[in-house]
């Protein structure tokens, strides 16, 4: 019997082994025919591919080495013949070759035998040439072909970083442009365009010429900019400048100090003259701008303080009574109380009405809703309240329904076996029971915010809303699985197969209905919420 294998993991390594297996076997198969037709080089390529898929093949790393002598053979006569010709670049180039050859071999484990007259022919070779490339980069320096000159000492450095001072005419070619790039950009003035120039240059050596003292020349040409146009209050400017200077070196001079008047200074003044005509939540957020930026500008803490203490909104909540529900009016306005608390307001402070002037309460709003006004400027001349959030009361409905019972008729299945494996059904008449109950409360409320100095009312709106929970539920003492409901038809009961799942249902449904105590929590918190909202987005300063 033949096993299937079944696991995904399993195959696909499986696949990749087999098609790995396959193409090795082509690349020996055609490495066989190049070093049949003399193309050691081909062949040893492939030998060397070959043997990186699979490392452990003794008969690849000698076929590797077979291949790899030859042709390195070929390669000694191609540069010993070159250098004969005087070709002293294709020599150079043609022992850096072999040489990468070698290595690259090794590191698969095939050591080739080298010849030492390669080393010879390399070494006078690479003096012939060099000394020829060098001369020309010299000669592209002094003509100030800067990219072209890179390109020689490159090259120079690529075949030996030690010949000569190639480095340091490297560095020239390389960084002269931008030298000069910088020394224009500081001419016309951009001198962070030049600054960066330079740093580009200090980065990779820092002894080229002058650059660390013509950095500091851009940074300090672009301070002075900056502290002129401090100076004339131009400040936008004046930080954009400073700030360039900060962010290059923070320890430049006083730049910090000078930067840190820029951005803060006209906030600073525009704070003062919000706070001096009463925009005091304005200049309160200003100065928290400064002193988040700054930590400690000029007197900024200390206006701060005063900005929020000229800002604080003492408001007083106030509602008539529910008829016939005192206590819940009562409640609702503790339970705002708390959602604007739950706000977070700085500036908010929320007072009951009947904790601060409980006398007020039966003669400050007449049976038309109207406020009386002297009774509101006493309020804030006694008390400091500058508005009185004021709550209407409509449509309270509080029902808490009675559990209805309904006894109702049905049947219990019994299915059984005889002993002859046929299948008995007996349907047993009984009696279960079936409740119903709904609980509702619902709300309308409508609130205004009036101002205790002019009477005029700031924000109002109205809210209503809604809460209920009904719970219906069936009880049996017998086997609840087994119970199918019945109907009554010309004085008969009859089965009601149909109706098994719904009963079911309700023989699993919860027994326990929400109180109107939870009910009301819930709706409570749902319209204080939004009126707290409300109140918590009004600026009385817009």
């Amino acid at each position: 019997m033949i096993k299937r294998i079944s696991n995904p993991l399993l195959i696909f390594s499986l696949l990749l082994f087999l098609l790995s297996a396959c193409a090795v076997k082509k690349m020996v198969k055609q490495a066989e025919q190049f070093e049949a037709a003399g193309m050691f080089g081909e062949a040893a390529e492939l030998y060397y591919e070959a043997l990186q898929k699979k490392p452990d093949k003794a008969e690849l790393k000698i076929a590797l080495k077979r291949n790899g002598q030859v042709y390195y053979e070929e390669q000694v006569a191609e540069t010993r013949s070159s250098y004969n010709r005087q070709e002293y670049k294709e020599t150079v180039y043609l022992y850096i070759q072999a040489n990468q050859r070698i290595e690259k071999y090794q590191r698969q484990g095939v050591s080739i035998k080298t010849d030492p007259a390669m080393d010879r022919y390399f070494s006078d070779a690479k003096n012939y040439y060099l000394d020829q490339r060098y001369n020309s980069g010299l000669k592209l320096l002094g003509d100030e072909e800067f990219g072209e000159a890179k390109r020689i000492f490159t090259e120079i450095s690529e075949i030996d970083a030690n010949y000569k001072d190639t480095r340091n005419y490297l560095n020239q070619a390389s960084f002269e442009p931008l030298y000069r790039q910088g020394n224009q950009h500081f001419q016309d003035g951009r001198y962070m365009d030049a600054y960066r120039q330079w740093e580009n240059i200090f980065a990779q050596d820092k002894s080229y010429k002058d650059t660390r003292t013509r950095m500091e020349q851009a940074l300090s040409e672009r301070y002075k900019e900056g502290s002129l146009l401090l100076m004339h209050e131009s400040f936008n400017d004046a930080a954009t400048a400073l700030g360039d200077v900060y962010q290059a070196n923070p320890n430049f001079k006083d730049v910090k100090v000078l930067y840190t008047e820029a951005r803060n200074e006209p906030v600073y003044r525009q704070a003062m003259v919000d706070l001096d005509k009463g925009r005091c939540r304005t200049a309160y957020f200003d100065f928290s701008r400064i002193i988040e930026d700054a930590v400690v500008y000029k007197k900024s803490k200390t206006l701060r303080e005063q900005a929020l203490k000229c800002a604080e909104y003492p408001v007083a909540v106030y509602s008539r009574p529910i008829n016939h529900y005192t206590a819940d009016a009562l409640q609702f306005e503790n339970t705002l109380i708390g959602s604007l608390v739950d706000q977070q307001n700085i500036f908010l402070k929320v007072f009951n009405l009947s904790t601060i002037n409980s006398r007020m309460e039966s003669s400050l709003v007449n049976s038309a809703g109207k406020m009386d006004s002297r009774l509101l400027q006493l309020l804030y001349d006694e008390n400091g309240i500058k508005a009185v959030l004021y709550l209407d009361y409509d449509n309270y409905e509080k029902k808490s329904g009675e559990l209805q019972k309904e006894s109702k008729t049905g049947y219990e299945r019994v299915v059984t076996k005889n002993d002859l494996g046929e299948t008995k059904i007996y349907d047993r008449q009984v009696k279960y029971n079936e409740y119903s109950q709904e609980n509702r409360i619902a709300l309308s409320v409508a609130y205004k915010l009036v101002s205790t100095t002019t009477g005029e009312i700031l924000l109002s709106n109205t809210y209503s809303d809604s809460r209920k929970d009904q719970i219906s539920y069936a009880t049996y003492g017998g086997n609840k699985d087994q119970l199918y409901p019945a109907t009554f038809n010309r004085g008969v009961w009859n089965i009601d197969e149909q109706g098994y799942r719904r009963l079911q249902s309700l023989l699993r449904e919860e027994t326990q209905i929400k109180s109107l105590a939870q009910l009301q929590k819930y709706l409570f918190e749902e319209l204080t919420n939004k009126i707290a909202v409300d109140i918590n987005q009004f600026n009385p300063e817009r």
